[in-house]
């Protein structure tokens, strides 16, 4: 019986969509929207956190791993991430030839703003991914 219970668990837990996202910075502003979407937004799924410092790499954050920018397009294929999330004045900043190629890819940018709060700025995420088709 156990073991039907767990088959059928795992079934429909494979049927949930989820919406993977990457998330640029660990300052604060992003340490806080990754909590709150961990707690909140079941259905999107923080894939990568993005940082610059040589000290933060391959760490964790919230059981999220923290990679360079240089990996993010590579991230962003390999998770097929619906949004790259960027908070403003967080580091790092995104360099002009890397928004271009974010641009160019299926990956949609989306900036946030550190003022609002973790509800909106969730609200935004949503409304992002709905206009992205999803």
């Amino acid at each position: 019986m156990n073991r039907i219970c767990q088959w059928a668990k795992n079934i429909f837990q494979r049927q949930t969509i989820t919406y993977p996202i990457i998330l640029i910075g660990i300052d604060y502003p992003s340490f806080s929207l990754a909590k709150y979407l961990q707690e909140e937004a079941k259905d999107i799924r923080i894939v990568a956190l993005i940082d610059e410092e040589p000290w933060t790499n391959k760490t964790k954050v919230h059981g999220i791993t923290v990679y360079y920018p240089s990996d993010l397009m590579t991230l962003a294929d390999k998770y097929r991430a619906q949004l790259i999330v960027a908070i403003d004045g967080q580091q790092p900043e995104l360099n002009p030839e890397l928004i271009a190629d974010i641009s160019a890819s299926n990956t949609r940018l989306v900036q946030l703003y550190h003022h609002t709060s973790n509800a909106e700025q969730l609200k935004t995420l949503y409304q992002a991914l709905e206009a992205n088709g999803q």
